[in-house]
């Protein structure tokens, strides 16, 4: 027999002894890591977003590509036009004559940038109405481990489904729901900083960020108070308020959760700023898309 041959069934010879006293709790561990890092693998090669089941950051499937590359920069983004065709009556039979409508109400640029695999700027650029640029979020994120990671910058309130992943492939109608535009003023993204992580089926988000401008409240809500990061000139950082999200995965595609909002906005125009409190439930499930 040769020496190589001879070589090899010893090398499986001890490599069967090694993994017969690994326990089947280790066993399994080291299977699932294989799988996660051959999943990368493919990600990165083929150049497709996460799966839901990545969705560790408090973002949608576009706006999370950064996290899923190797090092270096990430473009996404999407667009969304939309066509509106009235009925000829209202609910009471009147006839309305109403021309229809068309627009290219979003055209979004997500720029990041993954330094390593603990430091990852990241970024969401839209342009609204075909003449409106803002800046959705722009944020640095420091990723420690599954528990704890930081970030600071301009971020999107946790709050509700739609302002977190408002793409629209993730919402069911075709305009954005009227309790998340005046209820929840979404796109809500405010100055700030905080953490975010998971334990288990249990993840969280919890941020300090600036106050919102009490002045521009109104009958509909609080959506015109919303600093958007200085944008309009709203500038302002005598007040601050805290944000808490948190979600349970009771399985793989069943979710329920809340958050919380509370703080002072800005009021020029009252001796006292403004205290504004906003809260939340949410649950989700999902069956074959």
């Amino acid at each position: 027999m040769k020496l190589s041959k001879v070589l090899v069934m010893g090398a499986i010879f001890l490599s069967s002894l090694a993994m017969a006293e690994l326990s089947n709790e280790e066993l399994a561990r080291r299977i699932n890591l294989l799988n996660e890092e051959i999943q990368q693998l493919k990600t990165q090669r083929m150049g497709t977003l996460p799966d839901a089941s990545q969705l560790n950051y408090g973002l949608a499937r576009a706006a999370s590509k950064v996290y899923s590359v190797s090092k270096g920069i990430s473009i996404g983004g999407y667009g969304e036009i939309t066509y509106t065709n009235y009925r000829g009556s209202d609910e009471s039979g009147n006839s309305v004559d109403q021309n229809p409508e068309t627009e290219v109400l979003r055209a979004i640029v997500y720029v990041g940038y993954k330094f390593d695999d603990n430091w990852i700027f990241n970024s969401e650029i839209e342009i609204e109405h075909a003449d409106q640029i803002f800046m959705e979020f722009a944020y640095i994120d420091r990723l420690i481990n599954d528990y704890v990671n930081l970030r600071a910058g301009l971020i999107l309130m946790p709050i509700g489904f739609l302002n977190l992943y408002h793409e629209p492939t993730t919402f069911l109608s075709v305009s954005r729901p009227d309790i998340e535009q005046s209820i929840i003023p979404s796109t809500w993204r405010e100055n700030g900083l905080g953490a975010y992580g998971r334990f288990g089926k249990l993840s969280y988000q919890a941020y300090v960020v600036n106050g919102l401008d009490g002045d521009s409240f109104s009958s509909s809500g609080i959506r015109g108070g919303r600093k958007k990061g200085g944008a309009g000139g709203r500038t302002d950082a005598d007040t601050y308020a805290v944000t808490l999200r948190l979600d349970y995965d009771i399985a793989p595609n069943t979710v329920v959760g809340g958050a919380f909002y509370t703080g002072e906005s800005t009021s020029a125009t009252d001796r006292d700023d403004i205290g504004t409190t906003l809260f939340e439930l949410h649950a989700q499930a999902r069956y074959k898309g």
